[in-house]
């Protein structure tokens, strides 16, 4: 402990309690701005998650238009297929008729 006298006891007690104040306002001051940057970093990620929430939702939407595009584009193909096979065995049935007639009109069957 200090030998002073009373009176200035007092004064370097009341300059510690001074000294202790500021250092614990200066630790106070650095825990709020803690505080506020970690606040402001939280609310970066949010806003990033929401984004990212939203593209995912819209890539959804996309991927769903585009596999009922899909879906619409194959029933068209295997119906023109089926139509083409359809007509082919048409044609084939009058070729063969054609044919048959022509055989028998020159008497070779």
């Amino acid at each position: 402990m200090v030998s002073l006298r009373p009176n200035c006891y007092v004064r370097y007690k009341e300059k510690e309690a001074i000294s202790i104040r500021k250092q614990s306002e200066i630790k106070l001051n650095e825990q709020r701005q803690a505080y506020h940057d970690a606040g402001l970093s939280l609310a970066a990620v949010e806003k990033g998650r929401k984004e990212q929430l939203a593209r995912m939702d819209a890539h959804e939407v996309e991927l769903k238009e585009l596999e009922e595009a899909r879906s619409k584009e194959r029933l068209e193909m295997e119906l023109e297929i089926k139509n083409m096979v359809q007509a082919y065995k048409d044609m084939e049935k009058i070729v063969l008729r054609k044919d048959r007639q022509l055989m028998e009109s020159l008497e070779i069957y």
